[in-house]
């Protein structure tokens, strides 16, 4: 409000300004397939699109759909202007994009982030959930993110083992079961030294519990989305005491109650340990970017230049700072080194159960408790 009657001269209302920020929030959802169809958008917003498109085709190895490239050269021009106004749009999609689809969001910032143009643009972090968003379909379709070799364990007719290979395709693109065998085949392979079911399987399902010493997820005759949840928490469990554990390191630091001190305080630590070798400004990009608050913690989940090691940093505050009308107790953070990033999945489930673990009421925290942005990390 201030910034506008700075800029226009005039005396700016509050229902004025109630009134432009309902004009921003339209316009990231009254869209119809013919409004998109005669708009034209800006040429800076189709030059961001083309070195996007251009980014990920490098990276992943195939070129952007032609039928994306006006979506998201629109939400780039509303982000646009939204950050030239300083009005933040609400995403209430952010939650879903930034945690729970957490490794397709981090395997697609690791490539985004880098593209000059797009880190110039400085969009709001909800801005950024909405490319985001629309990526996530193109990133399943290039196959980057590692799909799960299953095998279906049944003790049962033909009928439910044919119904359970096609729920669990169906219900997740990321599994496919490579194999339906019987359960008596699998004690008999789980009696020997040396299982053969290492190299076939990342791990098995079935429908009653095996009694045997291997990643498995038991699940319904239904094979609802209630399944689909369970063999997704399981990934953790995948190959363990077979694959390194992600390191945890945590610090517990006294921060001032001013949010501009935050961010400094916390990438000093991290750049003394050996963790990053990220200037300050780029750290902060990153983090009004990428981040986002779950409960009273900061979050941010990094793969890419910079990071030295795959780690996660937990800093506990003394004295932290108010952020989104609550105090932030914790800056979690889950940075991942760039040669690490073939299988992100492991990596953040794990770390999506660190922080529901690490609730300062030890519950989950509600939808209210995703904010769309961080106005007082403006300046830090």
């Amino acid at each position: 409000r201030r910034r506008l009657e700075r800029h226009f001269s005039i005396a700016v209302s509050e229902a004025e300004m109630g009134l432009l920020r309902d004009m921003a929030n339209c316009c990231t959802w009254q869209w119809s397939l013919a409004a998109m169809e005669a708009y034209e958008p800006s040429e800076r917003a189709r030059a961001i699109v083309d070195d996007i498109a251009a980014a990920l085709e490098g990276a992943f190895g195939a070129p952007l759909p032609e039928d994306m490239g006006k979506p998201l050269a629109i939400l780039l021009e509303s982000g646009l202007a939204r950050r030239s106004c300083e009005l933040l749009a609400p995403n209430p999609n952010e939650s879903a994009v930034k945690y729970e689809a957490m490794d397709g969001a981090l395997l697609l910032s690791s490539v985004l982030c880098e593209v000059p143009s797009l880190v110039e643009a400085a969009l709001f972090s909800p801005d950024y959930a909405r490319l985001v968003l629309v990526l996530l379909d193109y990133l399943e379709a290039t196959g980057a993110m590692r799909c799960y070799r299953v095998g279906l364990v049944v003790n049962c007719g033909i009928d439910l083992a044919l119904w359970g290979a096609h729920r669990i395709e169906k219900l997740s693109s990321r599994v496919q079961v490579v194999d339906v065998i019987a359960e008596n085949e699998v004690l008999s392979a789980c009696a020997r030294p040396s299982s053969p079911l290492l190299d076939r399987f990342d791990f098995l399902v079935s429908f009653e519990p095996l009694p045997v010493d291997f990643p498995s997820v038991t699940i319904s005759s239904l094979v609802d989305e209630r399944d689909l949840e369970r063999i997704v928490e399981a990934i953790p469990l995948w190959r363990r005491g077979r694959e390194a554990q992600v390191p945890c390191e945590r610090v517990r630091l006294t921060v001032p109650a001013t949010p501009s001190a935050l961010l400094p305080t916390v990438h000093r630590d991290l750049v003394a340990s050996g963790a990053v070798s990220l200037g300050l400004e780029r750290f902060r990009w990153l983090v009004r970017t990428l981040g986002f608050i779950r409960e009273r913690s900061l979050v941010l989940a990094w793969c890419g230049e910079g990071v030295e090691r795959t780690a996660v940093h937990l800093y506990d505050l003394d004295g932290g700072p108010q952020l989104a009308g609550k105090r932030c107790a914790q800056v979690a953070l889950l940075l991942v080194h760039p040669d690490d990033r073939g299988d992100l999945t492991p990596v953040t489930e794990r770390f999506k159960r660190l922080l529901e673990s690490q609730g300062a009421d030890g519950t989950e925290a509600a939808e209210d408790d995703f904010f769309p942005g961080f106005p007082e990390l403006r300046g830090a």
